[in-house]
């Protein structure tokens, strides 16, 4: 019986807790003053790293807001952090009343910098972070995924679309739900973005924690599984915007914060073929302590990335029909969930990278 009361009333905890402190998640923004919530001051933002792209030619970033708009390059249109706050970290609304803001177009310069870095016969690596982020850490952390791959592949040429979008900041309980929504919606953005980009191209993704639900969101129709309005503006947005065809992607998943049943849409594509990736590769680890949330890892909607079982018994059976093209990566042994620490540990260089990036199959 105790055991009983105390998991009911963690339970309880558990869903007062955001809206006890909802007002502790703050939105992330690309403005230098935005980008890292924690610091008066810091030498990483995007604006410092859009300046470096003519050094850098084979790096591009962008950012999506919480509905799902992609903000213009910051080296040509200046936004006023102030219209951003009260526009409720829309860009869209930030922008349109100025008559600057339109998102074909900017959706469309990003993509003509994609096809031109990789006119070069490059391989495209789409990184996409987790939610509770500041710019510094998402930085560093692609960083080292970056540096992780030339090192293994130092005679491939790959080129990088690095992908921030407002996971939000703060106490993980109140940014928890913010985040799950705004997910679906910056899939949505990066959806309109890749279905611009040259189908020829191919594309590697690696993502972390609810990164996941990002690329799912732009790849195929998950459902929101939010409030009634939220569900039928989000239903009415993907069909207005169809899931690209790439037929050369692959998906590389740490830690992904997410449910199994996001995969049950997986061949919901509408007009796009149904098989587009011959691999989706997760890396899983039943000892993050982030992904388990106290053992409750099922309600919270985190469970996927920390049980090999849900692996086996839900995604496993759906993607693997005909071609096997479904693998897990066992990274269990720490419980650290950063995304930095996981592209530094041995297990993505010698077993997670290869099942993404090598040309052969895997034996």
């Amino acid at each position: 019986m105790r055991n009983q009361v105390g998991k009911f009333c963690g339970l309880l905890i558990l869903a007062l807790l955001p809206a006890a402190t909802g007002c502790a998640g703050t939105p992330v923004s690309p403005l230098p003053e935005g980008s890292s919530p924690d610091c008066s001051r810091s030498t990483e933002n995007y604006l410092t790293d859009r300046l470096k792209w003519d050094r850098i030619p084979n790096i591009r970033q962008c950012w999506i807001d919480r509905c799902g708009h992609l903000y213009p390059d910051p080296a040509v249109c200046r936004i006023d952090p102030s219209r951003l706050r009260n526009g409720g970290f829309c860009v869209k609304k930030c922008l349109q009343e100025t008559g600057t803001y339109d998102v074909d177009a900017v959706c469309r310069s990003f993509a003509d910098q994609i096809d031109r870095m990789c006119s070069d016969g490059s391989t495209l690596v789409i990184l996409i972070h987790g939610f509770n982020h500041a710019y510094e850490e998402i930085h560093y952390a692609y960083k080292g995924a970056r540096n992780q791959i030339q090192a293994r592949y130092p005679g491939r040429k790959f080129s990088y679309l690095e992908v921030y979008w407002d996971g939000y900041y703060g106490d993980p309980f109140a940014v928890w739900p913010l985040a799950q929504v705004s997910s679906k919606w910056a899939g949505l953005g990066l959806r309109r973005l890749l279905g611009q980009v040259d189908p020829r191209i191919p594309m590697r993704v690696i993502t972390h924690s609810r990164g996941a639900s990002v690329i799912c969101a732009a790849l195929w129709n998950t459902p929101m599984r939010g409030k009634v309005d939220e569900d039928r503006l989000y239903r009415e947005a993907q069909a207005a915007c169809p899931p690209p065809v790439l037929t050369g992607i692959r998906l590389g998943l740490l830690a992904p914060a997410m449910r199994a049943a996001d995969f049950e849409a997986y061949f919901d594509r509408g007009e796009a073929p149904a098989f587009l990736h011959d691999r989706v590769i997760l890396g899983i680890n039943p000892d993050d302590a982030a992904l388990k949330a106290g053992g409750l890892s099922w309600l919270a909607g985190s469970s996927l990335g920390c049980s090999p079982e849900l692996f086996e018994t839900s995604v496993a059976p759906l993607l693997n029909r005909g071609r096997a093209h479904a693998f897990a990566v066992d990274f269990s042994g720490s419980a650290f969930h950063a995304f930095a620490h996981y592209v530094l540990r041995d297990t993505f260089e010698s077993e997670f990278l290869p099942l993404l990036l090598d040309d052969q199959d895997p034996v």
